[in-house]
């Protein structure tokens, strides 16, 4: 693959009704409407919760906020 292509890839993902609409307010909240912002938050969760598991936090606890 050439360094200079930059792929993104695409999930779809089905989450409780609950569980959606706290993280759409919580995006919201801490940064605004604006177009990415949802997606930007999605890659930082995922970041976060791999780099928990493969420290070995948490045993699979969630938080909730």
């Amino acid at each position: 693959m050439s360094p200079y292509i930059h792929c993104m890839g695409k999930m779809n993902v089905v989450l409780p009704d609950d569980v959606e609409e706290r993280f759409r307010r919580a995006v919201f909240e801490r940064m605004g409407m604006k177009k990415g912002n949802i997606s930007e938050a999605l890659e930082e969760a995922v970041d976060l919760w791999m780099h928990t598991k493969m420290r070995g936090g948490n045993k699979g606890v969630v938080k909730r906020i």
